[in-house]
């Protein structure tokens, strides 16, 4: 199977994600809770991660801790504020922006928010990735 057709389904997700992660018809579930959103996403992305740092030259173990610590952080921030009593960690590591604040009268699809920010930050953090890995 290739990463192309095993990652199919995050591509399509990609695609959603562009154009936004607000929904104004809420799903019946409680979109202000990210708790109440499966982690599929997430694993799944993180998983391509641990392929791409298999196949991409020069990801030593010292660059991937690094990357996969951006990348934790990335998914965090993106979903944090879906998250009671967690906080941004803007302000507590070094040299790290202010995040954006949602919207408290929007719905949020956290998920999708998500697979934007792991999109992003895997395409910038992998540029050097094999053609064959390459899914957008």
């Amino acid at each position: 199977m290739s990463i192309v057709t095993r990652y199919s389904g995050i591509v399509f997700l990609l695609i959603l994600s562009i154009s936004s992660c607000n929904d104004d018809e809420s799903p019946v579930i409680d979109n202000s809770n990210a708790f109440n959103f499966s982690n599929e996403i997430a694993d799944h992305w993180i998983g391509m991660q641990l392929e791409l740092i298999k196949e991409t030259p020069g990801f030593t173990p010292p660059v991937a801790s690094r990357a996969m610590a951006y990348t934790g952080i990335a998914l965090y921030e993106s979903i944090v504020n879906g998250m009671p009593d967690h906080v941004s960690l803007s302000g507590k590591l070094a040299e790290m922006p202010p995040m954006p604040e949602s919207d408290p009268g929007k719905a949020y699809i956290w998920p999708l928010c998500a697979n934007g920010a792991m999109a992003a930050i895997l395409k910038k953090l992998f540029p050097t990735a094999p053609s064959s890995m390459i899914v957008a």
